[in-house]
């Protein structure tokens, strides 16, 4: 069986519009195709997409850092906790871990502001989002999404690195943590697979934080990405975007 594991923007988004997907989520729903969503973005929002997709099941959050599924999902000797009527797995620190390390790195001259230390108004100029959206994301528990105001992204990775974090350097934002979206993706192969038998995980991104979970799904396709910098079993598409990624699943899935 197939399953898909999809980033969000610049992926299955554009600017926050997925019109051009709506047909071929409707097809995988009518399949049963898994659909997942392994995004930067906070629990809060990522479940106000699904419903906006219409689609439901387990999902990670901020980076790989969190599984939430709904109750059932989850073995039940996996340690989880209770988020209302769902279920969560932690599989990173918590938050202030590292932002205990970016503040240490300001005595070696790297300054950064947090995504939740900005006021709304400027967390909605500097995401794009809405004030209701601007505010889920900002309500982050594990991974720190952040600017860099001064100091290099050379040294934050050496620092990232030497204490087990994993830094990643977006669009928009730089983010850090102890979990990247790879360790969920094979968190949740493992239990699917123990529900559904053999599986072939199917994952799409388009950017840095995406390539260790296109190197631990069995296909893998970077939108916008070049060859040269890849896994043999990872496969590119020079645009981005809803429409790129149809192109993507219909061939898959054969279902033009």
């Amino acid at each position: 069986m197939k399953i898909i594991f999809t980033d969000l923007d610049g992926t299955l988004l554009d600017k926050c519009d997925f019109a051009p997907a709506k047909g071929t989520i409707g097809k995988l729903n009518r399949l049963a195709v898994p659909i997942i969503i392994v995004s930067s973005k906070t629990a809060p929002e990522i479940i106000q997409w699904q419903k906006k997709l219409g689609i439901g099941g387990p999902f990670a959050c901020e980076n790989g850092a969190a599984i939430y599924a709904p109750k059932g999902f989850f073995p039940k000797n996996m340690q989880v906790k209770e988020r209302g009527n769902m279920q969560m797995l932690p599989l990173a620190k918590k938050i202030r871990t590292a932002r205990a390390l970016l503040s240490s790195l300001r005595v070696k001259g790297v300054e950064t502001l947090s995504l939740c230390a900005m006021p709304v108004s400027s967390a909605m100029k500097a995401s794009g989002l809405d004030c209701s959206m601007a505010l889920m994301a900002r309500g982050r528990e594990f991974d720190e999404c952040f600017k860099i105001v001064s100091g290099s992204r050379e040294r934050i990775q050496k620092e990232a690195e030497s204490a087990g974090f994993r830094f990643f350097s977006g669009g928009k934002f730089s983010h850090l943590c102890s979990s990247d979206k790879g360790k969920a993706l094979r968190a949740i192969r493992k239990i699917l697979a123990g529900k559904l038998g053999r599986i072939h995980c199917i994952a799409i991104g388009d950017g840095e934080n995406d390539m260790p979970m296109l190197r631990a799904a069995d296909t893998g396709y970077l939108l916008g990405g070049k060859k040269a910098q890849l896994d043999p079993h990872i496969k590119t598409e020079s645009g981005k975007g809803p429409k790129v990624w149809v192109k993507v699943i219909e061939a898959e899935f054969g279902l033009h």
